[in-house]
C-alpha cells in the first residue's frame, strides 16, 4: 500500500467518522475511554453508526446529526470531534445529549427503562479558559439520585492537553488514542501504535483515506473554497443587481463582491473552519471575519 508522505489531521469531519466506523478501532478505543474514566459497565458493541440524525420527529424542533453513535449494552454512545469548542459547540452538544436521552422512550414506557447516555466530545482546540486537566467530566445528576444511576455523563477531552504533555499517563491506551488523534504526520502514528495490532490500523487507514484523491487537506480547501465561491457568486449577483438597479452598476457590483465573500465566510465557518483559519485564508483580518459572521447570524445569512 501507498505510504502517505503529507500532514493530515483525523479530527476533521470525515476522517474521524471513517475512522471510527470501524467497529474494531472503535471498541477498542471505547474500551480504553471505560479504563481512563472509571465506568464500571463491560463495554459490549450492540452497534454503530456515523453521521447519525437525532430527529425532532414530528414537532417542529431542529434535527441534529451526531458525527457517531453507537450503543452498547446499556448505554448510549454519543463521539463528537470539535476544531473549535466555545460555548456554541458546548451547548449544541449537551443539546445531542439531552435529545438522545429523552428521545428513548416510546408511548407507555416506563422511566426506568431508559439507558445511560456517554457523550465524549473531542476537542482539537484551545481551551475556553486555561484549563490543565485532560478530561472534564460532568455527571448531570451529582448529589441527586435518579434511577441509581447518572443519566447523562458529559466528557470534553483537549488535546492540545495531550501536544503540551500536562498529562502524564501516557502510557494508557486511551491517551495513545488520543496522541493518534493529535498526530499530523503517519511516522508520529507509527510510533505511538507499534506493537499493537488494533491501533495499528489506523496506519492503514491514513495511508488508504489520504492518498484518496479528494482526501487531503489541500482538496478539501479547494473543494470548499470552490463551492463557497460558486454559492457566494449566485448570491452575490443577485443581490448586487437588485441593489445596483437602485443605486447604479459600480455599486451594486461593490455589494455584490462583499456579499460573494460574506458567503464564502459563511460557507468555511459551517465546515468548521476557525475564524483564525478563514482570516488566514482569505486574507481578511480576524476582527473582520468575527464582524461578518456576527452580522449574519443576526440578519439571519448564515445557514
Amino acid at each position: 500500500m501507498k505510504n502517505f508522505k503529507g500532514s493530515f489531521s483525523l479530527m476533521r469531519d470525515k476522517p474521524f467518522k471513517k475512522l471510527f466506523n470501524d467497529k474494531e478501532i472503535f471498541s477498542d478505543f471505547m474500551k480504553s475511554a471505560y479504563e481512563f474514566l472509571n465506568i464500571d459497565e463491560g463495554f459490549h458493541l450492540d452497534s454503530l453508526n456515523s453521521q447519525v440524525l437525532i430527529s425532532g420527529c414530528n414537532i417542529k424542533v431542529k434535527d441534529f446529526f451526531s458525527d457517531v453513535f453507537a450503543v452498547a449494552g446499556d448505554i448510549l454512545i454519543i463521539l463528537e470531534a470539535y476544531n473549535s469548542y466555545k460555548i456554541y459547540e458546548e451547548t449544541k452538544s449537551f443539546c445531542y445529549a439531552s435529545r438522545v436521552y429523552g428521545s428513548q422512550l416510546l408511548e407507555k414506557e416506563f422511566y426506568d427503562s431508559t439507558k445511560k447516555v456517554l457523550c465524549i466530545n473531542i476537542v482539537n482546540g484551545k481551551p475556553k479558559t486555561s484549563k490543565t486537566k485532560l478530561v472534564e467530566t460532568y455527571r448531570m445528576s451529582d448529589g441527586v439520585e435518579i434511577l441509581d444511576c447518572d443519566p447523562i455523563i458529559f466528557v470534553t477531552i483537549y488535546l492540545d492537553n495531550i501536544r503540551n504533555k500536562l498529562y502524564t499517563q501516557s502510557e494508557q491506551k486511551f491517551i495513545k488514542y488520543l496522541r493518534v488523534l493529535s498526530s499530523t504526520t503517519l511516522e508520529e502514528v507509527k510510533k505511538i501504535v507499534k506493537g499493537d495490532k488494533i491501533m495499528n490500523k489506523t496506519v492503514d487507514f491514513i495511508n488508504k483515506f489520504f492518498t484518496t484523491p479528494g482526501n487531503t487537506r489541500k482538496d478539501r480547501i479547494e473543494s470548499d473554497l470552490e463551492t463557497a465561491r460558486h454559492h457566494g457568486m449566485s448570491e452575490g449577483v443577485a443581490i448586487g443587481e437588485k441593489k445596483g438597479l437602485e443605486r447604479g452598476k459600480k455599486e451594486g457590483v461593490a455589494i455584490g463582491e462583499i456579499n460573494k465573500e460574506n458567503q464564502i465566510i459563511y460557507h468555511l465557518y459551517s465546515k468548521n473552519y476557525s475564524i483564525q483559519n478563514i482570516s488566514d485564508t482569505l486574507d481578511i483580518p480576524v476582527e473582520e471575519v468575527q464582524k461578518r459572521l456576527t452580522l449574519g447570524k443576526n440578519n439571519g445569512e448564515q445557514t
